[in-house]
């Protein structure tokens, strides 16, 4: 059984993302994440400079809690 490599909780090995600290644990989870991450948040930047204590803070959610990752990324490839 391996473990994830940022943070070392055990994984079934079938998870494209560490459901502890939602580090990308394959080439296109990697791929994946940077891709949704980058539409999102260019996205909201464009739209509105004024929240960006807002947007920093949706980022840092975003970067460390895999079940908004998971559900922010379906939703990204929804509408692709």
């Amino acid at each position: 059984m391996p473990d994830c490599p940022r943070c070392g909780t055990p994984l079934r090995g079938s998870e494209s993302f560490c459901p502890s600290c939602a580090a990308p644990l394959t080439d296109r989870a990697v791929a994946k994440a940077e891709g949704a991450e980058d539409d999102i948040f260019d996205s909201i930047a464009a739209d509105d400079l004024s929240n960006a204590d807002l947007l920093k803070a949706l980022r840092s959610r975003f970067q460390s809690d895999p079940e908004m990752r998971q559900l922010l990324s379906h939703a990204s490839e929804s509408s692709s």
